[in-house]
């Protein structure tokens, strides 16, 4: 006897929830989900079958089901935790966190689009990628957070209020300006080997090794309390300035002795150094002092020489008077030549040689010289006319140029 069964399957949603579930949608068609919050399944299409003799034939009729399911998870993949197989975001997304604890730094990242939330921390993810950073006159204090700025090529936080500054875990810095925080006392660029460019002035630093910073090129270091500065880096002749061309280094008052690569190059090429500063291969064996053996103040003990060699000198001058002058220590009544040697504090020789002409006109009778007299100058060069008591220049047609003052 056949037996007609209808079924009629309207719009059938099944909703599961399990860790490991298992599912048949049709005799011997079974699948599997694994590790799924929740399911939902759902017959959209009406379907009329017959089961004859007791042999299921439901799978003949059956027109195409559709599955939608919605796996809910964290959907961020910058997050600690991104599901991909998540379809709808169910906020439980955790972050790596960079601790920020000056609010003045996190507002400045906020500035910048790195942060939303002035709460002491930020997404590490957004800001390890950042390439540029310019946080420059914030009146920031503490730039703790920066180490995690690892892909940081240049940093700008000048003009700030920093008392010291670790750059040691931004090794892909070229271009640091920290220059204008007046109370930065340390610097340690030790580790960022690609730095070629260093802006470190106006502020307190005390110390300063840059003999590791191989591609360094510029360097600003002027207006500091420096007693020691190493730029032993090997490619001293590649800087392209110091002190306004590569290399500054004025207003440290007590740096004494500034390591080099070159002391000769540098001496000839960093002028822009204070007078007490010298250069050396080793400042801790160098002995300063003059090295020319021609000088008076010659130093056998100096390997160092520090620009203070004084030599013997000579000067000459014509004076013409109508009285008697003083000079030197010498009353001289007569015209004639005096001369007087001088010595001074470090043992330097001073001849002075005078021509005097005392003559009872007030002027020499310059009609009658061999030569004969082009113009009368000051000593600015202008023209002028004869004067007593000034010093004067005489410029003859040979050439010939005297130097006088006629006293009266």
């Amino acid at each position: 006897m056949k037996k007609i069964l209808l079924f009629i399957f309207s719009l059938l949603t099944l909703s599961l929830s399990a860790q490991d579930i298992k599912f048949d949608v049709l005799s011997n068609a079974g699948g599997r989900i694994s590790n799924v919050n929740s399911a939902s399944f759902t017959f959209g299409q009406t379907f009329v079958g017959t089961k004859t003799n007791g042999t299921n034939s439901i799978r003949q009729g059956f027109q195409q089901p559709s599955f939608m399911m919605s796996v809910p998870g964290c959907m961020d993949t910058l997050a600690l935790n991104y599901d991909s197989l998540a379809t709808i975001n169910d906020s439980s997304c955790t972050y790596q966190m960079t601790y920020v604890p000056d609010d003045n730094f996190e507002q400045a990242l906020i500035n910048l689009g790195y942060d939303n939330i002035l709460d002491d921390s930020v997404i590490t993810a957004h800001i390890n990628i950042v390439t540029h950073l310019d946080v420059h006159n914030n009146s920031i204090s503490d730039l703790t957070g920066i180490e995690d700025f690892t892909a940081l090529t240049n940093l700008e936080c000048h003009t700030n209020q920093l008392t010291s500054l670790d750059v040691s875990q931004n090794t892909a810095l070229t271009s640091l300006g920290c220059g204008y925080n007046s109370q930065l006392t340390s610097l340690d660029v030790s580790y960022n080997t690609a730095l070629t460019h260093l802006y470190c002035h106006d502020a307190q630093l005390t110390s300063l090794d840059l003999s590791a910073n191989t591609a360094l090129t510029y360097l600003a270091c002027y207006s500091n309390q420096l007693t020691s500065l190493d730029v032993r880096n090997g490619n001293n002749t590649n800087f392209t300035s110091f002190m306004g061309t590569g290399f500054l280094a004025v207003n440290n008052p007590n740096l004494s002795c500034i390591d080099v690569d070159d002391a000769n190059w540098s001496a000839a090429n960093w002028l822009s150094i204070d007078p007490a500063s010298s250069f050396s291969t080793n400042c801790a064996t160098a002995v300063f002092g003059c090295t020319d053996t021609t000088a008076c103040n010659y130093n056998l003990s100096a390997n160092t020489d520090d620009g203070s060699c004084n030599y013997n000198s000579a000067s000459y001058d014509t004076l013409v008077s109508s009285i008697s002058i003083v000079w030197n220590g010498l009353i001289l009544t007569t015209s004639g030549d005096y001369s007087v040697t001088l010595i001074n504090s470090v043992g330097c020789d001073s001849i002075v040689n005078l021509n005097l002409t005392v003559t009872t006109t007030g002027i020499s009778d310059i009609a009658n010289s061999k030569s004969n007299l082009v113009k009368i100058t000051d000593m600015l060069g202008q023209e002028t006319p004869y004067r007593r008591n000034t010093p004067l220049f005489y410029i003859y047609d040979d050439g010939t140029v005297e130097k006088r003052i006629v006293i009266e």
